[in-house]
């Protein structure tokens, strides 16, 4: 897989995942977490629920085991019930 391939030489790496890690199964997105445990920052847009998936419960559970990062998560003006995080060193 493509998401194998990435890159761990880097010592600075952004994720950017615009409504993509939000519409995904679980089990998948686990596996991106693992892959993007080192990246220094994260631009995520998301909506607060996708099949019966409740992202918002989802994304905070992913800030508190990425602790070392500040976070930042604001809705989108105009896409109610969509939001964006953003988490940076």
């Amino acid at each position: 897989a493509l998401l194998n391939k990435i890159n761990t030489t880097n010592k600075k790496r952004l994720f950017i995942a615009t409504w993509s890690l939000s519409e995904t199964p679980l089990e998948l997105r686990q596996k991106v977490e693992t892959l993007t445990k080192s990246f220094s920052a994260f631009l995520i847009a998301y909506q607060k629920e996708f099949s019966n998936i409740n992202n918002i419960e989802y994304f905070n559970n992913m800030k508190s085991k990425k602790n070392n990062l500040l976070w930042k998560t604001w809705e989108i003006p105009h896409l109610k019930g969509n939001s964006y995080l953003i988490g940076n060193k």
